[in-house]
């Protein structure tokens, strides 16, 4: 990773830049514990292009993710 955080991403409204890579996951449920909360998400999910265009495939047909 770049050392500082705001190298980590950039957005604008020509492109989406994300440093290292990026994971996905989708969150069902929620703790009260507002101190700290540990998900674990495999590496087989990725956030790639291809998954983004799927993920949004799904949303626009009311598929569940």
């Amino acid at each position: 990773m770049p050392p500082e955080p705001e190298e980590w991403l950039k957005l604008s409204e020509d492109e989406l830049i994300l440093r290292k890579c990026c994971y996905w996951s989708k969150i069902s449920s929620f703790t009260s514990n507002l101190n700290s909360c540990i998900i674990e998400i495999p590496r087989s999910q990725m956030f790639t292009p291809e998954v983004l265009g799927q993920l949004l495939g799904k949303i626009t047909v009311g598929q569940p993710l």
